[in-house]
């Protein structure tokens, strides 16, 4: 028979107030790693076992799975070193703006000071 969320929470919760939400579609290491196993070992319309967090504990439906074949390098190399380079490019850019900031001097006077020359 098909498990309700708050069935399963009825095992588990003995506080008076739990939150039900959807983490909606997630990939391997969106969230905490603490995650990471229960989430993607649990099969698809079964619930994890409690998961325990920083912030409380957690029982996670999976609702459905959808999985994504790896894309083949020689497809996707070519935009890869592009986003790579643009990454680096603007590393440096902003390194060489900060060393112009740093090397230069700006002055500012007041009005009196640039009209009584």
């Amino acid at each position: 028979s098909e498990k309700k969320v708050g069935d399963v929470l009825d095992n588990y919760v003995s506080a008076k107030e739990s939150v039900v939400g959807d983490f909606g579609e997630i990939s391997r290491g969106d969230l905490l790693p603490v995650f990471d196993k229960p989430l993607f070992t649990a099969a698809e319309g079964s619930f994890t076992q409690p998961i325990e967090t920083p912030n409380g504990y957690f029982i996670v439906h999976i609702k459905k799975r959808r999985y994504v074949e790896a894309v083949p390098l020689a497809k996707v190399e070519n935009s890869l070193h592009n986003k790579l380079f643009e990454i680096e490019r603007e590393k440096e850019f902003k390194r060489y703006l900060a060393e112009l900031r740093a090397a230069e001097f700006i002055e500012i006077k007041a009005d009196n000071e640039v009209n009584s020359r």
